[in-house]
């Protein structure tokens, strides 16, 4: 039975349609559907199907608006009129006739696979037939496993260990040790990263599915349900009310900070929260291999330079002064860099170079004036 059940909405749309709407919460419902609204309309053979459709879908809109997580379900006595048109996004569950040779008893849900619906004798007199609904749908939290991430856990000691260890190195150990700037690049590139996991502990965390962004590490759940399992039913009511409060707070602050993005200056950020109000997922794109055949390539460079090939191209400007690079210039770049950007393709991340800026500075520096000579 549901915990709570309220009339949301009894009124007529329009002139003979009227509907009946309702939103319960029941004892268990799976965390991403914060509530079930049932929306029951009857259109009489005499209504104004186009009238009762707009108002239908106003409704309906009204709700989800309101309760933007919440289940939403209409059944409709329907004639001559559909609600695919007004509800894009809705499910139409019922696809068979249900009084003699018309389909008059509609389903729709804004969940998808929800139902299975079948057909059954009528009830009686009545002359439509019966549709039981037979739920199908499957919680978020068993459709998709959880993700395993592991993380590195940075504290300031672990970085103070780190910063020492890189002034202790002899960098120029490597540079003796190799014989062009590729592979001092990559040495240096593969001892910092080796120093790295080595220093800095990990942690493999799950995220799951069905997990909301503004749950926190409070242990207001924990201590419901300690009160429920020890049989302190009268306190867990309390605790339950105080977890509630928790959880309005959380969603409030949740709230603050996606409009916190729209107002900041930054356009990543902008777009973050754009994206999580929206929903939106980026598409993963599928890379093409690119052969390594060294003939394919010259095809390429002749048939994009047969019209230059005839020519003796003469460049009258000036030589280009040698780029210059100061160990400060580095130190202050590697401070800039952002630590919640992706690493690039040298696997060294950006938080590594942005603590360990002073001790780096100097080796990279190095690295870049070979690398310009």
């Amino acid at each position: 039975m549901p915990t709570s059940l309220n009339v949301v909405h009894a009124t007529k749309l329009v002139t003979g349609k009227s509907s009946v709407g309702a939103h319960c919460r029941p004892f268990y419902l799976p965390r991403e559907i914060s509530c079930v609204v049932f929306i029951v309309i009857y259109i009489p053979p005499s209504g104004d199907a186009n009238r009762a459709t707009e108002a239908i879908a106003s409704v309906a809109l009204d709700m989800q608006q309101t309760k933007p997580e919440a289940a939403i379900v209409i059944s409709v006595d329907f004639d001559r009129a559909s609600l695919h048109d007004a509800l894009l996004t809705y499910v139409q569950y019922v696809n068979f006739n249900t009084r003699g040779r018309s389909c008059l008893d509609l389903l729709y849900s804004n969940i998808k696979d929800a139902y299975k619906t079948t057909t059954l004798p009528p009830i009686g007199r009545s002359d439509h037939t019966m549709i039981p609904c037979l739920p199908t749908y499957i919680r978020k939290l068993e459709r998709q496993k959880p993700m395993i991430k592991t993380i590195r856990q940075w504290t300031e000691d672990t970085a103070e260990q780190l910063g020492g260890c890189f002034a202790c190195t002899d960098w120029n150990i490597f540079e003796d040790t190799t014989t062009n700037i590729n592979e001092y690049t990559n040495v240096i590139t593969d001892y910092i990263k080796f120093c790295e996991e080595t220093i800095i502990p990990t942690k493999e965390i799950k995220i799951y599915p069905s997990s909301r962004p503004w749950v926190t590490n409070d242990h207001a759940v924990r201590k419901r349900r300690r009160l429920w399992m020890s049989g302190h039913h009268e306190e867990c009511t309390e605790a339950q009310k105080e977890m509630n409060t928790i959880i309005a707070q959380c969603k409030d602050n949740h709230k603050k900070k996606i409009e916190e993005t729209f107002r900041s200056s930054k356009p990543k950020k902008t777009w973050s929260g754009l994206n999580t109000i929206t929903g939106y997922k980026k598409k993963l794109m599928t890379r093409t291999s690119i052969s390594n055949d060294e003939g394919w390539a010259n095809e390429l460079n002749v048939f994009y330079s047969r019209f230059e090939k005839d020519k003796d191209l003469v460049f009258d400007q000036p030589a280009i002064a040698p780029i210059r690079f100061e160990e400060e210039d580095v130190r202050r770049v590697f401070m800039g860099i952002q630590q919640d950007k992706a690493q690039g393709t040298d696997g060294l991340s950006p938080r590594l170079l942005k603590t360990c800026a002073q001790d780096l500075a100097p080796v990279f520096t190095e690295n870049f004036i070979q690398y310009m000579s």
